[in-house]
């Protein structure tokens, strides 16, 4: 019986993508970090077929891109329609949207504070965020729109207080 559920238990963690039991090299206390987000903050003349791209230092959690979004404008700007997906491990989360990015249009890339690992920790956003041209987001940026107290909840709030970090791009 135990191997029998080993296997089922494997076989699981495939099909969710990565194994959630054993696969992180990286040890239960250690937290993620943001590692990478391609374009970075700040970015212009952004090709308007452009894929968004965040990496974290380690696997996350299965379904954490739901606190992921792309808005038009700034946090008060409607969502981009468009698809997540999961590569490397768990660790690297792309976005395609619908149809191509506006001309000379400004987005904004959010992802929320509530984003957590495999081993159920959250995201710690002080270490690069800023060389990455992000900021944090906080609670009187939220409250500025419809569309930012929507983001408000479990899952958008960090345990610090903070949204979370925005990234501003603008494409071409």
């Amino acid at each position: 019986m135990r191997r029998v559920l080993s296997v089922v238990l494997t076989l699981g963690g495939v099909l969710l993508g990565w194994a959630a039991c054993g696969s992180d090299p990286v040890a239960p206390g250690e937290v993620a970090v943001l590692s990478s987000v391609a374009p970075v903050g700040g970015a212009t003349n952004v090709d308007i077929n452009t894929t968004i791209s965040v990496g974290f230092s380690h696997a996350m959690q299965a379904g954490m891109e739901q606190y992921m979004v792309v808005h038009e404008g700034d946090l008060s700007g409607p969502l981009v329609p468009g698809t997540w997906t999961w590569s490397d491990g768990g660790t690297i989360c792309e976005f395609t949207p619908d149809g191509p990015f506006g001309h000379q249009m400004q987005y904004m890339l959010h992802v929320g504070g509530g984003v957590k690992d495999v081993h159920g920790h959250h995201v710690d956003f002080t270490d690069g965020v800023t060389h990455m041209g992000g900021h944090m987001i906080h609670d009187t940026m939220m409250h500025g729109s419809m569309m930012g107290r929507s983001m408000m909840g479990e899952g958008w709030m960090h345990p610090d207080g903070t949204y979370g970090v925005g990234f501003p791009f603008t494409t071409f």
